[in-house]
């Protein structure tokens, strides 16, 4: 409902302050490694890796694993030249590659990210932002929108999102709010 969407953003704003700008005073904030296999996805991996580049998060490495792709994807990926990381093997499937990247990552939580999906500038901050908060957390999870080749959002409800109007979501939120009162 609208009600429960306005009230995780209003938890998420307040856990972000807390934790992003009180927690860390004394030291740098963790790294977050954003992985991106690809095999053949030349088309739109360049956007992927810009949207991973353009976090408002400050402490964000990328890390592309090629996965054997015989079009251009590794060569779009060479442009980013030391702004990510470019991880090669020979074909060995999606999880391999994400598997690939994870040893390869630097960074203390991981984000996953599909060659022909962007993030949301404020992505990683904002599923950090509970991990951040609270040591006990250790999976964040988030909402996806669906959009067109021009980026235009879609109406449609994916359904996942249907499935997290079952369920008692908002617990973590509630529980990190109740725990700073």
């Amino acid at each position: 409902s609208a009600h429960t969407t306005e009230n995780m953003k209003a938890k998420l704003q307040h856990i972000r302050a807390e934790s992003l700008e009180d927690t860390f005073v004394f030291g740098p904030l963790p790294q977050g490694s954003v992985i991106i296999p690809c095999f053949n996805g030349a088309e739109h991996l360049s956007q992927a890796i810009q949207s991973g580049l353009d976090q408002t998060y400050p402490n964000v490495e990328i890390v592309v694993v090629d996965d054997g792709s015989t079009d251009d994807s590794a060569s779009l990926a060479e442009e980013f030249g030391e702004r990510i990381k470019l991880v090669r093997q020979p074909n060995s499937g999606l999880s391999a590659a994400r598997n690939a990247g994870i040893r390869c990552a630097a960074g203390e939580f991981i984000v996953l990210l599909d060659a022909d999906d962007v993030l949301l500038p404020g992505c990683v901050e904002l599923r950090l932002a509970p991990a951040l908060a609270d040591g006990e957390v250790g999976l964040v999870a988030g909402y996806y929108r669906e959009i067109d080749e021009r980026g235009a959002v879609l109406t449609r409800v994916p359904e996942v999102r249907r499935l997290f109007e079952f369920l008692e979501f908002n617990t973590l939120f509630d529980r990190l709010a109740a725990r700073d009162r």
